[in-house]
């Protein structure tokens, strides 16, 4: 698992990603005590929160691409991890995903 050997990187994505939903609030706390009032600090608030908000997704893009970029898969590992378990129904459907795959569909244009 990537956080595992990247756990510094991980654990930034998350701190991230916990302060683009506590910034998400600041517009609603500000609406809470102002109701309909158009005030210097209510647009001050969404200057700031949303372009913050969209350079911490962009962070969190650039450090998850930069993990994903030492991801390596080893695909008998997770067959040996599948048998051993007996996950019945996620290899069905990892089955089914990959038939899909095959005929050029994608997973929501079928019903399971």
């Amino acid at each position: 698992m990537a956080y595992k050997r990247n756990p510094m990187r991980s654990e930034r994505i998350s701190s991230l990603a916990k302060y683009v939903i506590s910034s998400s609030q600041t517009g609603a706390l500000v609406f809470a005590t102002q109701w309909f009032e158009r005030t210097l600090d209510d647009s001050a608030s969404k200057r700031l929160s949303i372009p913050q908000a969209f350079l911490a997704v962009d962070a969190i893009l650039i450090i998850w691409l930069n993990i994903m970029d030492g991801v390596v898969v080893y695909p008998k590992v997770i067959e040996a991890n599948i048998q051993k378990r007996n996950c019945r129904l996620w290899r069905l459907k990892i089955l089914l995903w990959n038939q899909l795959k095959r005929n050029g569909q994608t997973r929501s244009s079928r019903n399971y």
